[in-house]
């Protein structure tokens, strides 16, 4: 009867645990990020941004054509190129200094996660934070490969995680998203489907919808003499048909998993008249619709219920859409490690996805896809998903009890 005090009072503080995992994800950072060159081309794209920026002002740099990303990770390109210059630093791709953004954003994030575990038991917060902080994909893309995903992958989380409660922060946390990346409107069906779910649903998407416009608006206010719509042409139009193949290195169940190779065009008639793009949108509407179908019938606590059915659509993004891309995964990893550690049951198939996408980035950055190598990250990745599906269905299943409150947390 006494172990069990002595015990908890043997562990780490709360704050500690938080402290410990931070500067350790930190300094692995720091640490690969200076003794890999990671995805050189992605780091001179940024860098070549960045120079742009500060030379002609950014509605001058959308102008000029070249830029698919939103204007928000430009403001932090600029301000950092402008520090460099200022410190006269030699930031050249492949060295610690041209992927030093995106870990300090990633460090950034964290005392904001912290934040966000509030209200969880101790043992879930901390699985929280640990598989936030030193989460082997993020550490990958964000200090190795030398990308930003972390910061879209985030926010969505955030705004997922706060609408039941907060929407209007939680629109805020969407429109940060959208203002970094498009790939944040992913989430948008489950924010919607969330805000329907509970009492005064005008006020709530009216609050979420504000939220996510001032963000939107603050960050394209400097376009306005000019470069709004050449933003918007490329940042939230053209980067949807930038990558026309079937898959882009993505091991979802177009790479090599039907009779076609993962690099044709995915234009290309697939039945009935329809293409492969059009039928990969079709499944994943479908996947966004058993996403809200289980919203409405599952009897989980609505924030862990949110979490569920945005791992799925993310999830399901990656694996049904064409035009994916190896990185595309991210934002699924976030919200898959963060569900795994809320529940047990989700942690072998968050395990699974990130295990399979660090992979997957690996074969990517440091070497060449291989179709026969690599195809059991495909079967893997569909082990994944069908798991994750099975999971729901069981859900829904269960005799219903009497309903959780809204507000309540897992």
């Amino acid at each position: 009867m006494s172990e069990s005090p002595v015990r908890r009072s043997g562990r780490w503080p709360g704050w500690a645990w938080f402290l410990a995992c931070a500067l350790a994800s930190l300094a692995i950072q720091l640490l690969l990020a200076a003794t890999t060159r990671g995805y050189v081309a992605d780091q001179a794209i940024f860098l070549r941004w960045a120079e742009e920026v500060r030379a002609w002002g950014l509605s001058r740099a959308y102008e000029a054509g070249g830029i698919d990303y939103p204007p928000l990770y430009l403001y932090v390109l600029d301000v950092y190129a402008r520090l460099a210059s200022a410190g006269h630093l030699n930031v050249r791709p492949g060295t610690l200094w041209a992927k030093l953004p995106g870990v300090i954003l990633y460090a950034a994030f964290m005392p904001l996660i912290w934040r966000l575990s509030r209200g969880l038991s101790e043992d879930k917060r901390r699985w929280a934070i640990a598989t936030y902080c030193l989460n082997p994909v993020l550490i990958f893309d964000t200090a190795v490969w030398g990308q930003v995903d972390v910061l879209d992958a985030t926010l969505a989380l955030v705004a997922v995680w706060l609408v039941a409660r907060r929407p209007l922060l939680a629109g805020v946390a969407f429109g940060l998203g959208l203002a970094a990346k498009f790939e944040t409107i992913v989430v948008l069906p489950v924010l919607v489907g969330a805000a329907l779910l509970v009492p005064n649903r005008v006020r709530r998407v009216t609050a979420m919808a504000l939220g996510a416009l001032m963000p939107l608006a603050l960050s394209a206010l400097p376009l306005a003499g000019g470069g709004l719509w050449p933003m918007i042409r490329s940042a939230y139009i053209g980067t949807t048909s930038e990558y026309p193949y079937l898959s882009m290195n993505a091991m979802n169940i177009w790479f090599d998993l039907l009779d076609a190779s993962p690099y044709a065009s995915d234009r290309s008639t697939a039945l009935l008249g329809l293409s492969y793009k059009d039928v990969g949108l079709l499944l994943l509407a479908a996947a966004c619709l058993a996403a809200l179908a289980y919203l409405a019938r599952s009897r989980r606590a609505l924030p862990v219920r949110l979490l569920i059915a945005a791992a799925f659509v993310s999830f399901s993004f990656f694996m049904l859409a064409t035009e994916m891309h190896e990185r595309y995964v991210v934002l699924a990893v976030a919200l898959m490690a963060w569900l795994g550690a809320l529940d047990k049951r989700w942690r072998a198939v968050a395990a699974a996805v990130a295990f399979s996408a660090f992979w997957n980035l690996w074969v990517v950055c440091f070497g060449a896809v291989n179709a026969q190598q690599d195809a059991w990250m495909v079967y893997l990745n569909l082990a994944a998903y069908g798991a994750t599906g099975v999971i729901m269905v069981r859900e829904v299943r269960r005799p219903r009890t009497v309903r959780p409150a809204p507000e309540a947390i897992e």
